[in-house]
């Protein structure tokens, strides 16, 4: 993240980013064996970059959000239990009946039953342990 690495490719400051602070920080990191000042630094360095609006943080959602067309069928589990999208390759399948009525109503420019926006399916037949 030093401002020497800015305006070179193929290095970790892939922002182009130049602070002063920061670089600071980053040459005299080397020499703090302190764990709670290398820790300290390392949080003045977050600090610096989340201010300036670098990148979006990045946060985790206990849920898996799919867009598709509707000419799949599917179990009505809809994903296995501990897995996510990438599942839908081996439960769902290509339902002719359903494409037909897709392409019918792109054509017509009318509006399909969007259906559930939520599943729970997993929570509904297989509740949580009441310790957990």
């Amino acid at each position: 993240m030093h401002s020497k690495f800015a305006d070179k490719k193929n290095n970790n400051n892939i922002w182009g980013f130049k602070n002063a602070r920061v670089d600071e920080i980053c040459e005299q990191y080397p020499t703090m064996f302190d764990p709670k000042e290398r820790m300290k630094a390392v949080r003045e360095i977050d600090g610096i970059v989340t201010r300036e609006h670098l990148y979006a943080l990045g946060w985790f959602l206990a849920s898996t959000r799919i867009l598709y067309w509707n000419k799949f069928s599917m179990p009505p589990q809809f994903l296995d239990k501990t897995g996510d999208q990438r599942s839908i390759a081996s439960l769902w399948w290509y339902d002719e009946e359903k494409d037909r009525i897709l392409q019918d109503a792109r054509k017509k420019k009318t509006r399909l039953d969007p259906g559930p926006q939520e599943i729970r399916w997993w929570d509904e037949h297989y509740p949580p342990s009441a310790g957990e």
